[in-house]
């Protein structure tokens, strides 16, 4: 699907990608869009990786299905965020305990 900066625009891309692989009458997010979707009247533009400072960091996954990061590092409990940057502060403090 690609890359987005805007959470809501990953949510249309994907209702844009469910729609072309099953069908008009798949489950989406905006599910208020589907006329518009299906019309091609809704465009999301993808960003650059590169811009967004590559890759996430070693220990810090997205999961695409469900919207969220989640921080998976050995010997520690897996926990699950929304945000990238509070994902990045739990990484952080996990790993330089005070």
């Amino acid at each position: 699907m690609g890359t987005y900066t805007i959470e809501e625009d990953a949510a249309k891309a994907y209702d844009i990608g469910s729609i072309k692989y099953f069908g008009n009458n798949t489950r989406l997010n905006f599910p208020e869009l589907r006329e518009q979707y299906i019309k091609g009247l809704v465009k999301v533009e993808k960003t650059n990786r590169k811009k967004l400072g590559g890759s996430l960091p070693v220990g810090i996954i997205f999961i695409h299905k469900k919207q969220w990061y989640r921080v998976q590092i050995k010997g520690i409990k897996q926990k699950v965020f929304k945000e990238l940057a509070d994902a990045k502060d739990y990484l952080k403090a996990t790993k330089n305990p005070a």
